[in-house]
């Protein structure tokens, strides 16, 4: 078929959904591949080849106009802190996009952002009906989030909405919301991100856990639990029966494929928009380097890209504290250069279909041996 979302793009699917919501036939629906990432599936016989799909996706983003880190060029940065210490401890880092949540959640706007499903297999964007669906969004989800049905529900509201997601996520609403004209309707905030993996990985992970700690039927998942600190945090799962596991993400499995980056979806590795292009009105990240080492409660680093994003975030700022930063912090405290693949990707990619053990993946590849990158 010609024109359609199955056409060769410059770029790779980031499975952002944006596609399956334009579709004014339904003929896109998303779904998990084989190897664990999110991917749109096209029903020809609905297909009328519009074009619509490609106008929103990110395997046409034309990158020879991008002028790498110019969309933060004179933007305001901050770095945060939350002025309430027992608040420090329930947040990733300092509560702002929490903050943002609840506040617009009281102004009657829908607020979007990803949660676990009940069973634990994975996360989904949702739209929030109450203050506890905003706690979910809460502990930093290192999975890639299914976002179609979301997504599609928020672009034919009337309301007034907030979205949190990662930049690729937010580049596809930002394409449709544009595409519709509705963008004044609409505050979207993005995070510094590196990367998301496989969700094979987190399949065999829970394996893991339940082989080794005897854990199943999670309550609780946690992927940024501060008991140890912000520097050393820590992945803290809980059961049905309050049976808890917590290590650190030095010596946890998950973390150590994560972070050593040898299953991510390959956009992941040369992403057009970790840094070269910014579609979010506010982008936040956690401030690491020297800058505020010693201090381990949680510091965020925050871009305030737009206008509508300034004004966001002075509807907020009385709860914390904050000062001005200069743009190259954001490339000190931020990872930002393509990042290379690993030579055993492949291998362990298809090792995680396969359901093999992660200590088998792991002594296989030597995985624990591989530098953080």
């Amino acid at each position: 078929m010609q024109n359609t979302i199955l056409d060769n793009g410059s770029n790779e699917c980031t499975g952002c959904s944006a596609c399956a919501a334009i579709c004014p036939t339904s003929a896109i629906y998303m779904g998990y591949d084989e190897n664990g990432f999110y991917v749109p599936f096209l029903e020809e016989n609905k297909c009328i080849e519009c074009g619509l799909c490609k106008e929103v996706c990110y395997k046409y983003l034309e990158d020879s106009h991008i002028t790498p880190r110019d969309d933060y060029k004179s933007k305001p940065v901050l770095a945060v802190t939350n002025n309430y210490v027992e608040q420090m401890h329930l947040v990733s880092t300092s509560g702002v996009a929490t903050q943002l949540a609840k506040h617009y959640f009281k102004k009657g706007y829908k607020v979007c952002g990803a949660a676990f499903n009940d069973d634990f297999t994975g996360c989904e964007h949702i739209v929030a009906r109450d203050v506890y669906d905003i706690i979910k969004f809460k502990g930093s989800k290192y999975l890639q989030s299914a976002c179609s049905r979301a997504f599609s529900q928020l672009i034919k509201t009337s309301k007034k909405s907030i979205i949190f997601g990662t930049p690729c996520q937010i580049y596809g609403i930002r394409k449709l919301i544009k595409l519709k004209k509705i963008e004044d309707s609409f505050i979207l905030v993005d995070l510094f991100c590196v990367g998301v993996p496989s969700l094979n990985l987190w399949v065999q992970y829970k394996d893991f856990i339940s082989r080794n700690y005897n854990l199943e039927n999670l309550k609780q998942v946690n992927f940024r639990d501060k008991t140890q600190g912000w520097h050393k945090y820590s992945i803290k799962v809980i059961n049905a029966s309050g049976l808890e596991y917590r290590e650190n993400i030095f010596n946890d499995m998950f973390f150590s494929f994560y972070l050593k980056k040898v299953c991510l979806n390959k956009p992941c590795y040369d992403c057009k928009l970790r840094h070269n292009a910014v579609y979010s009105d506010i982008r936040l990240g956690d401030f690491w380097g020297d800058k505020y080492s010693s201090y381990d409660d949680g510091v965020s680093i925050m871009v305030l890209l737009t206008k509508r994003g300034e004004k966001a975030w002075d509807s907020i700022k009385t709860s914390f504290r904050f000062e001005e930063c200069k743009t190259e912090d954001i490339f000190i405290s931020q990872k930002y250069n393509k990042i290379e693949i690993p030579e055993p990707y492949n291998e362990v990619i298809k090792a995680l279909q396969n359901k093999e053990k992660l200590e088998k993946i792991n002594a296989k590849f030597g995985i624990h041996k591989l530098g953080y990158k």
